[in-house]
């Protein structure tokens, strides 16, 4: 979210009309990284937790063995 929110922020800068006017996102990076951030870290990141907590209930049921962690033998 975070280099979405630097890409965007960098559009102003990198594109924009002879007289300043930006093409594609109109906001710079001190609006943009911000915006994105706290979207993605308050809001979707709840979203992902609780999708990844589903996932890894169901593989605790189904399959245990898959979330053991195992050690490698080097040969």
């Amino acid at each position: 979210a975070i280099s979405t929110g630097v890409m965007l922020g960098l559009q102003p800068l990198l594109y924009h009309t002879p007289t300043g006017q930006a093409l594609y996102f109109p906001y710079n990076l001190n609006i943009a990284v911000p915006a994105m951030a706290f979207e993605h870290l308050i809001f979707i990141g709840f979203i992902e937790l609780a999708v990844t907590a589903m996932v890894i209930r169901y593989f605790q049921q189904s399959d245990p063995e898959m979330l053991k962690i195992t050690e490698e033998v080097n040969a």
